[in-house]
């Protein structure tokens, strides 16, 4: 079959791998023009080796333009072990460091950089001058779970004191 009788979604694919080729190609490109993949750089090139691995990764996922920045974003923010919302009252969210330090000192454990001397109901980071207050933790809501007063068996029970007698 030539190229003009192929189906469309395989001349797709040979293009996506090309581009997808190409990607790769310039990491590699870019990444040995300043010497990450030699023996004396950064942990022996293994930095570099790392990083040709995520960006075949990303090529072969076939992102276009918005969903490649929105990807590649979203990965370096939750790589650097940061939170996508500020850290909330949770006291779940919060680990007691106070014995460790000698003094009232709480620690978030979803932003490791993020400390609190009030049980989290506050906080700073120490990354940067940033402070605030938590944000109130909303207690999540099975989906599918009715509202109202449950019994043991998790069905809800009915407030029998408004029927009417003999019902």
């Amino acid at each position: 079959m030539s190229a003009k009788q192929q189906p469309k979604d395989e001349l797709d694919l040979k293009e996506d791998r090309v581009i997808q080729s190409k990607l790769v190609e310039h990491a590699r490109r870019e990444m040995a023009m300043v010497g990450m993949f030699d023996k004396d750089a950064d942990y022996g090139g293994a930095v570099a080796k790392a990083v040709l691995e995520l960006m075949e990764i990303f090529a072969k996922q076939g992102h276009s333009g918005e969903s490649a920045e929105q990807t590649a974003t979203l990965f370096g923010i939750l790589a650097r072990w940061e939170i996508l919302t500020e850290p909330t009252d949770d006291p779940d969210e919060w680990q007691d460091r106070s014995k460790e330090h000698g003094y009232p000192l709480w620690q978030n454990r979803r932003g490791p950089s993020f400390f609190s001397y009030d049980k989290g109901r506050n906080w700073f980071r120490v990354d940067n001058d940033k402070q605030g207050t938590s944000r109130p933790h909303k207690k999540e809501v099975k989906r599918g779970s009715q509202e109202g007063p449950e019994s043991s068996s998790g069905k809800t029970q009915t407030d029998t004191s408004k029927q009417a007698p003999g019902n």
